[in-house]
């Protein structure tokens, strides 16, 4: 928001405000918002193949439009959530898959405590690309077959730097 106040001669003064919203990204610069059409089939639409259903890119845009860091920390996610839930439905790529999302909770963690963020930070910012990412019956079936192919498997953080997660060192 930014206010201009003025004063005249006689010392009478006025002032307006007039809120800016600037977009870090051009909107353009997405794929086109596949709208209702993204619920159908389970892999979704990725018209510019960069391993992110269009709607989840969108959403997440919608989530963090002024916080590039943010945005590519949780497209690093959304591909991730993405191969979990293909392989949960194929049972094929589990453990690849695994070790995406590990990375992905590691970044997360990695600027938690870099930015010294509240310790709930991770959790909370990852399950909003969850609820993006599952969101119809079939692809919650598909993520209930990835945890189940994840039975009884013990898998640790990733080792990362913050500077592996390919969102720089500082804001």
């Amino acid at each position: 928001t930014v206010t201009l106040s003025v004063t005249d001669d006689a010392g009478a003064t006025s002032s307006s405000s007039k809120t800016i919203l600037i977009r870090e990204i051009h909107r353009d610069l997405l794929p086109p918002d596949p709208g209702s059409s993204s619920l159908t089939p389970l892999a979704g639409i990725d018209v510019d193949a960069d391993g992110i259903r269009d709607d989840v890119e969108h959403g997440i845009h919608e989530l963090y439009p002024l916080d590039k860091e943010m945005r590519t920390v949780m497209n690093f996610g959304a591909r991730a959530l993405q191969m979990a839930m293909l392989a949960g439905a194929s049972g094929i790529g589990v453990d690849s898959a695994a070790a995406e999302v590990s990375t992905w909770a590691s970044c997360m963690a990695a600027l938690q405590v870099r930015d010294n963020l509240d310790i709930d930070f991770a959790t909370k910012e990852m399950s909003k690309v969850d609820v993006l990412t599952f969101n119809t019956s079939e692809r919650v079936v598909a993520k209930l077959g990835f945890e189940s192919a994840l039975d009884g498997t013990a898998s640790a953080f990733a080792e990362v730097n913050i500077t592996d997660c390919d969102i720089g060192e500082g804001v």
